[in-house]
This record gives structure tokens, C-alpha cells and sequence, in this order.
């Protein structure tokens, strides 16, 4: 009977360090950078922020049909922000801008052929746009999250149409559910990306990344073919040089870096944990 006893309390230790083994989702902060001054950007994750004065609340396509607002900074819609019908952060759309892909021949990577893009035109400005939730949003009502004790829930996407949750518990593996194991840097982390490896092909390219530290997920991420501009207020996008997007990406097919020889390379990091800026790769991975 004893032992019994002892067993069981040894299991329920085990279960609580386990689940408490995940980094908790305590902050939100956008962008990579050395220079902490101009990156790492801290975002409002309820509506009743004092940051929040400086963003503008803004109408989605019609068709938008979950129980969400949308807000822009300074009426810049190149990253823009969800929020539950109470004020919760409830996800994060990232954008392309389409005027800043006007030199990028469809033949080579055509923006409109991949349904993963969702094309907008917050602000009056056509862009294409990468949207995930911090909740699941095909379940989220007017009452807003139910689960508010982190700033999210998960990650949540739609990928091929269908919705998708990203893996909280960093895999073992190379390659979990289409997400390839490519680099891990100092200040963002190990990079998982979706359908990219050296033997993928541009065509239909999707460059979306999970991002983990140890073995916990921390963030996430988007990767656009071209040469994003700089937001009027605010600098949103990184534009890492081919030696760093080795280094970041050192299996990606050839192709893509052909790309990123003729029109560049813009990234965005989104950040879920405090000071990401801490965020240390192990040598041995």
C-alpha cells in the first residue's frame, strides 16, 4: 500500500514538472535586433492598455467571421494585432505590402497562386497577409477567452485551408507535421520551417517558422520574398543578408536564395515570453 502511495505521488511530480516544463507566454514583443532600442517592439495584449493609444482600430474584410477587432499601429497596416470582443490579444497579422512587391515576376514566386496568403487591404493598402491566433478562433465567442491565465493559448493557423496548431513541446525530431528543423540564433531561437528543405520547391513556398528555446515554443514567425519598406513611425520588418539567412536557414533549397539574391529578404519575428532577447541556442543542436 505504501509503495502504491509512493508511485502515485512520484506520477503526479512527474505530470506537474512536465507541464510546467513549457516557458509560460507572459509577454509579447515583435521583431529581431541588436539594437533593443529599434526591435523587440512591446505590444498591448489587452485593449485597455496605455499603449494602446497609439493604435487604430480597423474594419477586416467582410468576410471575416470570427468574433475578433482588429488594431494598427499609427495607421500602418504592415503588422496589426486581434483582440477578443472583451479586449483580450487574440492573435497577429503580419503583411506584405503589395506596392513593395511590384519588381517580383510572378513567374519566379507568385504571391496570388498560394491560398496560404490572405490578401487585405487594411488602410486602403493591398497586401498580402499571414494571420495566427492565440486562441482557437473557430470556437472563440462574443464572451471572449475563456483562458486568459498566458497572453495565448497556442498558436493557431490555417495551412492548406485547414486549421493547424503549432506544437508547444519542442520535437525531437527534424521534421514534425511539415515543420523542418533549419538554424537556431542567438535572440530568436531554433527555427522550424514550414515545407522548407533542400529539395522544396519555390512554386508554392510559404516560409512560415515556429521559433523554440530549449524545449519549449517561444514564438513564431513569417519570411516574405522582396524587400519590405520601413512603416512611417516604426520599422517593423528585418532584412537579414544571404550569410545570415544561412545561418538561419542553412538547409533551404537553392532556389529560395536565389530569390533572395534578386529582391531580398524581409522577416518578422513574434515573440511570446519575456526577454526574448535571452533566448541562447545549444551547441550541440
Amino acid at each position: 500500500m505504501y509503495v502504491k502511495h509512493v508511485l502515485k505521488v512520484v506520477s503526479i511530480v512527474f505530470l506537474l514538472d512536465f507541464s510546467n516544463a513549457w516557458k509560460q507566454f507572459n509577454s509579447l514583443r515583435i521583431k529581431f535586433g541588436f539594437d533593443i532600442t529599434v526591435a523587440y517592439y512591446d505590444i498591448p495584449t489587452t485593449t485597455n492598455s496605455s499603449l494602446m493609444k497609439e493604435y487604430l482600430k480597423v474594419q477586416p474584410e467582410r468576410d471575416f467571421k470570427f468574433q475578433m477587432d482588429f488594431y494598427c499601429y499609427k495607421e500602418d497596416p504592415r503588422v496589426c494585432f486581434m483582440y477578443d470582443k472583451v479586449g483580450n490579444i487574440a492573435g497577429c497579422q503580419i503583411s506584405m505590402l503589395k506596392e513593395d512587391l511590384q519588381n517580383v515576376r510572378p513567374e519566379y514566386y507568385n504571391y496570388s497562386a498560394i491560398n496560404n496568403y490572405v490578401q487585405t487591404n487594411f488602410l486602403n493598402t493591398p497586401a498580402y497577409s499571414q494571420r495566427t491566433y492565440f486562441t482557437n478562433p473557430e470556437i472563440l465567442t462574443e464572451a471572449g477567452r475563456q483562458n486568459t491565465e498566458e497572453i495565448a493559448e497556442g498558436l493557431w493557423t490555417y495551412l492548406e485551408g485547414k486549421l493547424v496548431q503549432i506544437r508547444r513541446e519542442k520535437p525531437e525530431q527534424e521534421i514534425f507535421e511539415h515543420f523542418y528543423r533549419q538554424g537556431c540564433i542567438l535572440g530568436m531561437g531554433s527555427h522550424y520551417f514550414y515545407k522548407i528543405n533542400p529539395t522544396a520547391s519555390c512554386d508554392n513556398n510559404f516560409p512560415l517558422f515556429s521559433l523554440y528555446d530549449e524545449e519549449s515554443l517561444v514564438g513564431y514567425g513569417m519570411t516574405f520574398v522582396g524587400y519590405g519598406s520601413h512603416g512611417p513611425d516604426r520599422g517593423w520588418y528585418e532584412h537579414p543578408v544571404k550569410e545570415a539567412m544561412l545561418l538561419i536557414t542553412p538547409d533551404f533549397p537553392e532556389c529560395l536564395y536565389n530569390l533572395a539574391v534578386m529582391y531580398g529578404t524581409t522577416m518578422v519575428h513574434v515573440f511570446l515570453v519575456e526577454n526574448p532577447w535571452n533566448i541562447y541556442c545549444d551547441i550541440w543542436e
